[in-house]
């Protein structure tokens, strides 16, 4: 039997502060070494080298840096039986290398978005259904909001482990990850690209450049008008169709997106510029394009069957773990993703 609830509480650390707490407190903090500010020339092996970290520090006063940071949403199991789970959210600090941000000092859980639970008759109303898409996005825009309160104080100048002072003057989200049910609450762009509005049913064949228009906030403003303009001046058949092309496209004609900004916001919170830097282009996915037209499968067989016949080849000379051949795998996956050339805004390992 349910309980009635009156109120949904969402308690939360500040991402911010969390992040100056890993970057004063932690003990990766203290070894300069593990330490990246400022873009750095060279091969995409880290966040210092992408075009997004040169863009956000042209924007900054000289001699200054930005508090960067990645986020991850996923569900979670919060008991050991995997019977009471929830959606946690997990700050990592981007000014930390690759290497150092795979450990557990580099990152912290700042916050689980609360499981409202309705009677089963009622879970799939459609006002139930957008209820919850509100609450995510208004709990999305409290987070969002902590960002925006560091920039409007103008930053904050701190001390190091190392004894260098620094000034801080901007909190910036690099990425947004999340696996695709994660990333579509996030972007709500349902089953569409949360890049580009490529529908779903559509990903596995080339769409050429003109389709693959880039998600903006003025795109999916333009688009969310037209569509709105569509559905309520029209006849029936005009809403259905508009509706039907919403949810192709990926544009939520109900709820704003809640890490989406304001028109002309100069304390921006992705980076400096608005067509490049916002929270679909910051949000890569494990679910593109490619996956559905049988890339990444492909990929993973041919690696599976390069193990299974190098351990034929040599019988009883080879005595692998289920943790050697994964490693084994890895790097053939690696190899293979290197050969070709990476996106400049994001490290796609790691």
């Amino acid at each position: 039997m349910e309980c009635p609830s009156q109120t949904a509480d969402f308690t939360f650390t500040d991402p911010v502060e969390a992040c100056l707490r890993l970057l004063l407190l932690s003990p990766l903090g203290a070894d300069a070494r593990n330490l990246a500010f400022f873009p750095e020339d060279g091969d995409l092996a880290d966040y210092c080298n992408g075009d997004r970290m040169r863009r956000v520090h042209a924007a900054l006063p000289q001699g200054a840096a930005a508090l960067t940071c990645t986020m991850f949403f996923d569900e979670i199991n919060r008991d050991e039986k995997g019977f009471n789970t929830g959606d946690g959210a997990i700050v990592v600090g981007g000014f930390f290398r690759a290497r150092a941000r795979e450990s557990t000092d580099a990152k912290v859980s700042f916050g689980t978005f609360p499981k409202l639970r309705f009677p089963a008759s009622n879970r799939n109303l459609d006002r139930v259904k957008l209820f919850l898409k509100q609450l995510r996005h208004s709990q999305l825009n409290a987070i969002y909001d902590c960002f925006t309160r560091f920039n409007n104080r103008g930053g904050a100048v701190v001390q190091l482990q190392t004894g260098t002072p620094l000034y801080l003057a901007r909190a910036v989200i690099l990425a947004i990850y999340g696996d695709f049910p994660a990333a579509r609450k996030i972007t709500l762009t349902g089953s569409g690209c949360p890049q580009c509005f490529v529908p779903e049913d559509l990903f596995n064949v080339d769409n050429g450049k003109a389709a693959r228009e880039p998600r903006t906030r003025r795109a999916m403003k333009k688009r969310k008008r037209t569509l709105l303009l569509l559905s309520t001046t029209g006849t029936t058949a005009c809403k259905e169709n508009a509706d039907k092309r919403a949810r192709r496209e990926g544009v939520d004609l109900c709820v704003e997106n809640g890490m989406l900004g304001v028109d002309n916001d100069k304390n921006w919170i992705f980076g400096a510029h608005p067509e490049l830097d916002n929270v679909f282009q910051n949000m890569p996915q494990v679910s593109l394009h490619g996956m559905d037209e049988g890339l990444t499968s492909k990929l993973n067989l041919g690696c599976i069957e390069a193990v299974i016949l190098e351990l034929k080849e040599a019988p009883g000379k080879i005595k692998w773990s289920k943790a050697g051949v994964c490693r084994r795998i890895d790097r053939q996956v690696c190899a293979a993703m290197y050969s070709f050339d990476l996106n400049s805004e994001f490290k796609l390992s790691h």
